[in-house]
């Protein structure tokens, strides 16, 4: 089964901070202005990648990894900031939570902060 490795600030799996849509793996689903490939969510502008996201950490079907360790998907909210933190949260959203870790991927959740679905992203400055 296919690894999806998370590298802070460049990517996640082959989806790429910058690169065009055109370089994506067959089976990649390209919209008007996002698309998903293997769970991995993204937008782009002018044919580049601008944001890459997983939606649903509990959600995804291949293992997931950053920095060669494995990242569980159903780990509590509180040990996911153990591993990526320290993570500071993002004041003033909406809709839900955000911590923005010093491994610089940002972490999302329910607004209660259950970790009942946990977000991760690599779009630098996300959040403040």
């Amino acid at each position: 089964m296919d690894v999806i490795e998370i590298i802070p600030g460049r990517s996640i799996g082959a989806v790429a901070l910058g690169a065009s849509t055109e370089s994506l793996p067959k089976g990649a689903t390209v919209g008007e202005l996002d698309g998903s490939y293997m769970g991995i969510s993204f937008t782009h502008k002018g044919g580049k990648i601008d944001d890459v996201w997983i939606d649903d950490l509990r959600r995804m079907r291949h293992p997931v990894q950053w920095a060669g360790k494995e990242v569980p998907r159903h780990a509590k909210l509180k040990a996911l900031k153990e591993l990526f933190g320290p993570c500071q949260m993002v004041p003033g959203l909406k809709g839900g939570m955000a911590f923005k870790c010093d491994s610089g991927l940002t972490l999302g959740c329910d607004f209660h902060g259950t970790g009942s679905f946990v977000q991760i992203r690599i779009l630098p400055n996300w959040g403040g």
